[in-house]
Parts: structure tokens; sequence; C-alpha cells
């Protein structure tokens, strides 16, 4: 399972950057869309899965438009607006929290670590979204990646908090067994 679910998300994320890069912003969100539908058939907790999904995508749209509002890059052609996150992007961050309770579920409970990683990580999906074409950095490329490490290092621990908060069994956790009834 986590062996599908690591490549189902680099398909995706390569689905939606480098279509995105090319012009072809809705590749990227028809080709997530089928590997969600994907993720969710294979998963126990299909719908704590998708609510999960739908909330790391509304976030990922806020921390995206907030970034592209303050100048730290901006959407370019890929958006109608270019400070507004794209659908493309909303895309991938959706496909990413399939990860949170699947191939990167070993951050749980790790928050130094899953800041670490989203540290190193974030910046880097981000300067290869620049490289493909797909964002444009609109300040010194060090400064941009740098504001990217400090604001993935705040989220990526939010990010592996609410996976375990919607999907606790999936996260590797034992559920608690309720308290036998009694009769008095």
């Amino acid at each position: 399972m986590r062996l599908i679910n690591f490549v189902s998300f680099y398909v995706g994320w390569v689905a939606c950057v480098a279509g995105a890069g090319r012009g072809r912003t809705m590749l990227g969100p028809v080709v997530v869309a089928a590997l969600l539908a994907l993720q969710l058939l294979l998963r126990p907790h299909a719908a704590r899965e998708a609510l999960l999904i739908l909330v790391v995508g509304v976030l990922g749209w806020t921390v995206d438009t907030t970034q592209a509002l303050l100048g730290v890059f901006s959407f370019g052609t890929t958006s109608p607006v270019p400070w507004l996150c794209p659908l493309w992007l909303v895309a991938v961050w959706m496909m990413f929290a399939t990860t949170l309770t699947a191939s990167m579920r070993w951050l749980n409970g790790r928050s130094a670590v899953a800041a670490l990683f989203g540290a190193a990580g974030g910046p880097l999906s981000y300067y290869y979204g620049l490289r493909l074409g797909a964002i444009e950095f609109n300040t010194n490329i060090v400064i941009t990646l740098v504001t990217l490490a400090v604001v993935w290092a705040a989220v990526m621990p939010v990010l592996v908090w609410l996976a375990r908060a919607f999907v606790p069994n999936a996260s590797g956790d034992v559920p608690t067994p309720a308290p036998a009834a009694t009769l008095s």
C-alpha cells in the first residue's frame, strides 16, 4: 500500500506541475481525481480519508494563496489571477494528504522530524515547480527558498497532526477498546 501511495503521489505531482508548466492546467487535476479515487478504494477508512483530503486541500489553497499575496511567488499564467492558488496546486495538496496516512505515516508523533522534513522537502517541491515553469519566484531565489522552508517547517507538523486526528487507525495507533458495560 505504501509503495502504491508513493508512486501515485509522484505521478499526480508530475501531472499537475509539468502539466501546468506546459499550459495544460487541467491535466493534473484530472489525473489526481482518478488517483484519489483509487487511493480511497484501497483505504479502510475512506470517509475519514476523504475528509482529510478536503481539509488539506483547503489548507493548502490558503497557505499558497497567502504566500502569493505576500509576494513569495506567483502562479503566472497557470492561474486566472497570479496570486490565487490554482486548481492544479490544490490537487497536489490533496494528493499529498494521502501520503500522510500511508507512505509518510512514519512521521506520526515525530513533530521535530516532520518540521525538518517539511523544511527540506517543501522548498524542493516549489523549486522544481519553478524549473518546470508552473510557478514564478518573485524575489531572490535564496530568500524564497528560506521563506518556503520556514512555512513548511510550520505546516508539516500540522498536517501530520491532522492526519492522526482524522484517521487515527491509519497512523499506526491502536484503538482503545470501549469499557465493558456493567450492571449495578
